[in-house]
């Protein structure tokens, strides 16, 4: 038997009590995309000490005042290399990147945590580079080389610690002609809608992430209908339109920190979806019960959002493991809850000041829960303890 354990919180206005079943092997990693895109540094990886001409996959953390040592562009077999800061300050400046051009071979370039006065064109000579990932800081970003005739599978660019939003350029804008990229990562860019249309030049786009962008929707998106996993965060973002429905492939989306407003109903013909984050969409009243469309969910997350009550249609959605519904105007969860019998987690709270209601007898009845966190205000202090004394009762395994 599964052995249940209850810890319980209390602070001056606000109760926090958390249920947990059995081992703490809760999934923590759906709301963070989750790629393979690093794998390639993996196995065969070396140190500059130990580098030689055979030498494939190369990784080196640089010091305050350390350039790129000049060995590394003699090793012409290399296929991936990867240069990042030893430490998060006093990052090192790099200034002979345009060497680079003589490592042919070269697939796979990771650049992260470094000072670089600018792009230089040597980066992408290879027409063989197939993944190009820039984190930087102070880069300047108003010129970047043409990329629309390379082969970049996998490119992400984006400002290691720095206010400056990614400037639309010109030359910034071949991104969107560069016709073989399957995952684009550009986060904080500014976008705005018009600057977008090019994303539908992007056949094969299977991931992509616009976080912290100008828009007011995702109108734009309804091209690329190969994607998989769409991350549009923290962008200003008012509606979900009909756009959406045409992402048939769609596992993941989030598009949290929003202030979405309106829900097209294409979004619940989504039915590969497996991520749902909508959290913190504060102005976001309700959800339709078309949601139970959506069968293959397994995790949903309404954190934040006006709800009142939850939507009916959420309790027939069979294969849901996770339900976030933290920071609500919900005061109450009715015994449907029972339908979902594979519930894993389950976090409420709400901003209603008469508090919510938990019902110990019928959360002790979800077979497969593992943990449940219920923050609430203190005047239903008693209550939770009255009704953890209760779950103790009924499961006499529970240890307090």
């Amino acid at each position: 038997m599964k052995k249940l354990h209850i810890s319980l919180l209390f602070l001056p206005f606000i109760l926090i009590s958390s249920f947990a079943i059995g081992q703490s092997d809760y999934r923590k990693a759906h709301y963070v995309i989750s790629h393979s895109k690093n794998n390639f540094f993996k196995g065969s990886e070396a140190n500059i000490a130990k580098a030689n001409s055979e030498t494939e996959s190369l990784s080196l953390a640089l010091n305050k005042n350390q350039d790129v040592p000049l060995k590394v562009y003699t090793l012409t077999n290399l296929k991936a290399l990867r240069i990042s800061s030893m430490y998060n300050t006093s990052l090192p400046r790099v200034t002979n990147l345009s060497k680079i051009s003589s490592l042919d071979k070269l697939q796979h370039l990771s650049l992260k945590k470094l000072q670089v006065a600018r792009f230089p064109d040597e980066i992408i000579i290879s027409n063989k580079l197939k993944t190009l990932q820039i984190s930087t800081r102070k880069v300047n970003l108003d010129y970047i080389p043409d990329l629309s005739k390379t082969n970049i599978h996998y490119l992400s660019i984006s400002l290691f610690d720095d206010a400056k939003p990614l400037p639309l350029t010109k030359n910034f804008k071949t991104i969107f002609e560069t016709r073989t990229i399957e995952e684009l990562d550009l986060f904080e860019a500014k976008f705005k809608d018009e600057d977008l249309i090019g994303l539908k030049n992007l056949e094969n786009l299977k991931y992509l992430n616009i976080s912290r962008s100008n828009l007011n929707s995702i109108n734009f998106i309804g091209h690329n209908k190969q994607l998989k996993e769409l991350k549009i965060v923290e962008s200003g973002v008012t509606e979900i339109g009909s756009e959406i429905g045409a992402l048939n492939n769609l596992t993941y989306l989030s598009l949290s920190n929003n202030d979405i407003q309106k829900i097209a109903p294409e979004l619940y013909d989504l039915t590969n979806l497996v991520t749902l984050n909508l959290s913190y969409s504060k102005n976001l009243e309700s959800v339709s019960n078309d949601i139970k469309k959506l069968q293959n969910l397994q995790y949903l997350n309404l954190r934040g959002s006006k709800i009142t009550e939850i939507p009916a249609g959420v309790f027939e959605l069979k294969n849901l493991i996770e339900l976030d519904l933290s920071n609500t105007n919900i005061t109450s969860i009715p015994e449907d809850i029972l339908k979902l019998e594979k519930l894993e987690v389950l976090r409420i709270s709400s901003k209603e000041p008469q508090a919510l209601i938990i019902d110990a007898k019928l959360l002790s009845q979800l077979k497969n829960l593992k943990q449940v966190q219920v923050a609430s205000t203190s005047k239903v202090e008693k209550d939770i303890k009255k009704q953890a004394k209760k779950l103790k009762k009924l499961r006499p395994e529970i240890s307090i």
